[in-house]
């Protein structure tokens, strides 16, 4: 544990990396495994260096496909939280401590450089304990395993969430921008904000309508994803294509 807290960030990602190791894939991940990476989160992703956030970064996601390679069996199995196994229950509590860390460091007055390693490790989670396919590479696809909605993450809890996301994606950072629009996109598509007509109709698609008019260009780049959202995930909620359809 001390190495990951150890002011020497070469050390501290050498001991990372060792636990994130494709050689250990096949092997179950202890709960000292888990601790030891939650506290890596915690302190390493603090670091001002960008090079080696980076670096922390690809370690981290390199544990989390180890931690799901590990689950899968027994992600697959798990119908109910009551018939869980014992080290998916293990699973599902770390999922959720990193999860709510994020959450507790993601806010609108946060310095975009220290925001980003949170949005990033969120976005990873989402994309491979989530409710769809992930592509990491050609030869190397995860199906969808939705172990996120069968705990029961995309409820009412995540509304503040949701909405930080949408206002994130008018921000006058485009890693910010891509980052919420990519995490939003992983919402289920029947998570309530997105089958809301009036936030819909009113928020999202007046945000990307005024928007459209604004002269700058990360603006107007930033209403193509509001629109992209919309076409990719409220579609049959979109008032003026009902509207015209009820004029045919």
């Amino acid at each position: 544990m001390r190495l990951v807290l150890s002011e020497d960030f070469k050390m501290a990602l050498s001991c990372m990396e060792i636990v994130a190791s494709e050689t250990k894939a096949s092997l179950a991940v202890s709960k000292f495994e888990l601790n030891l990476t939650m506290r890596f989160i915690k302190h390493g992703l603090r670091t001002t260096f960008p090079e080696f956030r980076q670096k922390y970064i690809k370690a981290v996601k390199g544990f989390l496909i180890r931690l799901r390679t590990a689950c899968e069996k027994d992600i697959k199995k798990c119908q109910d939280l009551s018939d869980a196994s014992d080290a998916l229950k293990d699973c599902i509590a770390f999922l959720f401590e990193v999860l709510q860390y994020t959450e507790e460091n993601l806010y609108l007055d946060k310095p975009v450089e220290a925001s980003l390693p949170y949005f990033e490790i969120l976005k990873i989670i989402m994309e491979l304990f989530g409710d769809f396919e992930y592509k990491l590479r050609i030869t190397q696809i995860y199906p969808a395993c939705h172990l996120l909605s069968k705990i029961g993450f995309f409820n009412e809890k995540r509304k503040s969430l949701f909405i930080f996301l949408v206002n994130s994606m008018k921000s006058t950072w485009a890693q910010v921008r891509l980052h919420a629009f990519a995490i939003l996109c992983r919402f289920p598509d029947d998570y309530a904000m997105l089958n809301d007509k009036a936030f819909v109709n009113d928020v999202l698609m007046g945000a990307a309508s005024e928007l459209a008019n604004n002269p700058k260009a990360m603006m107007a780049e930033a209403s193509a994803l509001f629109h992209n959202l919309l076409f990719r995930k409220c579609l049959p909620h979109l008032s003026f294509l009902s509207d015209k359809g009820d004029n045919l």
